[in-house]
């Protein structure tokens, strides 16, 4: 499995991506630069397009979950409630493609306020 690491000014977390084509082209455009958006416990940022052809897209998404979202050409990653929730669980704005889950640093995500630089890389396994 790819690594990579998502990168703010205190913070470092890793992400292990999951073995589809949508990750594989996010994994081969890496290094990318924003700016962090936040929604409720949600991080947000737009990112170059990546390939989602073929790919399933779900609200079904859990704490820890990293996602694309095509709508908003935007790489997320869910922590906590969003403004769509009803439970503890975040509810996207609408379909993302799941591309892996936090390994390590969920917990500094909140540490990462809006506007905020963001850059993700490629880790060197």
């Amino acid at each position: 499995m790819r690594q990579i690491s998502l990168i703010s000014k205190k913070t470092r977390i890793t992400i292990e991506l999951s073995d589809i084509a949508a990750s594989l082209s996010l994994y081969h455009m890496l290094p990318v630069s924003s700016q962090a958006s936040l929604w409720g416990k949600e991080i947000y940022f737009p990112i170059p397009r990546i390939s989602v052809s073929g790919a399933v897209l779900t609200e079904q998404v859990e704490i820890g979950d990293v996602g694309f979202w095509p709508e908003g050409n935007c790489f997320c990653v869910f922590f906590g409630r969003t403004p769509m929730s009803t439970s503890e669980r975040p509810v996207p704005a609408s379909g993302v493609v799941l591309l892996g889950r936090v390994d390590d640093g969920l917990a500094s995500l909140s540490d990462i306020p809006a506007g905020a630089g963001v850059e993700l890389h490629a880790v060197n396994v």
